[in-house]
């Protein structure tokens, strides 16, 4: 058996589909940005109540403080192998956890970990050998900020450190196994919608795993800020 040694990778449908959701998914998050917004208009100058979720400010001045979140992930990582000639790659539903502290409007502190899904499929067409894959990363950024009234634009940067296991399995033993880990610089942006404590966001994060085309991760997420 031979291992091999630092390297990453995301994953793919576990029908080996290739991803047709990403449409549909922005279409979603922008009607969901756009009812956000639209409730915030319709509601900034309403007065009376001091409550979070009806004071005047409630549409348009987003919470700041720690904020908790997750959210569903689109992964992809091509060339898990190290290689394009098996056309092997995680491009899979995964899922996000977020916390993170927002001391002033204009920038915030944020740690995410990331589960990348798998992908389980045959080589060379269907026959052996067999492949298995999956990965997850945990990672740090920075956020800047630009307040929108009800919404932000954001970017972020930082660094990720991933792992990477799989195997690589013959007709009737395993050939090797794959056990990659690092850390990475990571950065991204996207668009959130908020209504008092409550958020919702569009993002997109990149950051380089050695031997693949690197992680590429499309979420959408809520969050809650305390």
């Amino acid at each position: 058996m031979r291992r091999i040694r630092p390297s990453l990778g995301c994953a793919m449908d576990r029908g080996g589909h290739s991803c047709v959701g990403y449409p549909r998914l922005l279409l979603v998050g922008l009607g969901a940005i756009a009812l956000t917004t639209g409730a915030g208009v319709a509601r900034a100058d309403d007065g009376g109540s001091s409550s979070r979720w009806s004071g005047p400010n409630a549409a348009t001045a987003a919470d700041t403080g720690f904020y908790l979140g997750a959210g569903y992930v689109r992964a992809q990582i091509n060339n898990v192998f190290g290689t394009s000639n098996y056309n092997f790659k995680i491009d899979d539903n995964a899922w996000k956890a977020i916390i993170g502290f927002r001391p002033i409007p204009f920038f915030a502190a944020e740690a995410n970990y990331a589960d990348l899904g798998h992908q389980s499929q045959g080589l060379l067409g269907g026959s052996p050998p067999y492949a298995h894959a999956d990965a997850r990363a945990f990672d740090l950024f920075g956020v800047g900020l630009l307040p929108l009234g009800p919404v932000d634009i954001f970017g972020k940067a930082g660094g990720a450190r991933w792992e990477l296991s799989g195997s690589f399995q013959g007709q009737n033993n395993s050939l090797f196994d794959l056990d990659r880990n690092g850390v990475n610089f990571a950065w991204g942006g996207g668009i959130q919608a908020h209504y008092g404590p409550l958020g919702f966001r569009l993002e997109y994060e990149h950051f380089q795993m050695p031997d693949t085309d690197g992680a590429r991760l499309y979420t959408a997420a809520v969050t809650f800020t305390f």
